[in-house]
């Protein structure tokens, strides 16, 4: 027997459940078969990642499965931290001895790389803040992957209630967004998020986290209010007098709208001011160009910082008098008896 052994019918798999052909993550078996052309011994296969030889923690099986037909395989360690291509190389020899030429080859690519996002950002488009979120705003979480991902699994929840239409995209390469739309029958509360994605090859990784934007609901309220004057009787006003309406929100709020009115007639100069923290002033000096007796009248528009709006108006709490009290019918008069 002068001829040497040859092998055909090569084929190099993994058990990589999105490509069986190139890609190979761990825990995945890496399977070479092949067809000798006559009977031989048992071959001897070694395997290669970048290069360098698997080291000797790694059992390969080898077995005869039928006839000339062998099967060679290893199963990737959990342990194994090295990308790269993955290479074999078959030695053997028939039963007479003649050795056959080494066949070496490639063709599975090893990712044992767990994906990461490397950038990721949470907000909305509300108009004030984009920390903060009311009804009909749009929160947004953009994030961008390490390496190419299928579509994530993303997950919202708000005050412990979770978010159920959430819109997925990949905006480009290795970019996502995932975002949803503000209902009103939403509770307060901080947003919190999580995201579980998966490379190309299988690798898994999870990212959550509970802060970033929160969601105001809540319109804002005067807890406390009132309308004075610096009147000796501080519920009537003359000339000269200043009107204070003082008033206090539940919340912080921008520079409120306030409008007086005094039996129809609007007072057009007034100062407001934010005194401390939660707490507001306007007021108006009772000048000589008001023509018109009769209660203030005031109504107070609000915002609070994530743009919800209140609104409120009374009619009562000053009487403002401009009249001069007059004497008539006067009678003078003694008691003398002529």
């Amino acid at each position: 027997d002068l001829i040497k052994p040859e092998i055909f019918d090569i084929s190099f798999t993994s058990t990589n459940q999105y490509d069986s052909n190139t890609l190979a993550k761990a825990q995945d078996t890496i399977t070479l078969t092949f067809t000798a052309s006559e009977v031989i011994e048992t071959p001897t296969a070694t395997f290669t990642i970048s290069g360098e030889t698997m080291d000797s923690t790694t059992h390969i099986d080898i077995s005869n499965t039928s006839g000339n037909n062998w099967e060679v395989s290893f199963d990737i360690s959990s342990t194994l931290h090295t990308d790269g291509m993955i290479g074999y190389s078959i030695s053997f020899q028939d039963l007479a001895g003649n050795v056959g030429d080494v066949i070496d080859g490639s063709g599975i690519s090893m990712d044992a790389t767990i994906p990461e996002i490397v950038d990721i950002s949470l907000s909305s488009n509300n108009a004030n803040y984009n920390s903060l979120a009311k009804a009909q705003d749009t929160i947004v979480l953009a994030f961008a992957a390490s390496e190419p991902i299928y579509s994530p699994t993303v997950t919202f929840t708000l005050s412990g209630e979770s978010i159920s239409d959430i819109d997925i995209s990949n905006t480009s390469g290795n970019n996502w967004t995932a975002s949803f739309d503000v209902s009103s029958s939403l509770p307060d509360g901080m947003v919190s998020y999580s995201v579980s994605f998966e490379d190309v090859a299988g690798n898994i990784s999870d990212i959550s986290n509970g802060d970033g934007v929160t969601v105001d609901m809540t319109k804002p309220a005067i807890e406390t209010i009132s309308l004075t004057s610096d009147n000796a009787v501080d519920t009537l006003a003359k000339l000269q007098d200043t009107i204070t309406l003082a008033f206090t929100t539940s919340e912080p709020i921008y520079s409120p709208s306030i409008t007086f009115s005094i039996s129809g007639e609007s007072v057009s100069i007034f100062d407001i001011s934010n005194t401390s923290e939660n707490n507001w002033t306007a007021s108006f000096d009772v000048s000589s160009t008001l023509h018109t007796d009769g209660l203030v009248a005031y109504s107070v528009s609000f915002e609070d910082l994530a743009g919800n709006i209140s609104d409120l108006s009374s009619g009562d709490g000053v009487t403002i008098d401009l009249i001069k009290p007059e004497i008539f019918d006067i009678s003078f008069t003694s008691t003398n008896q002529y």
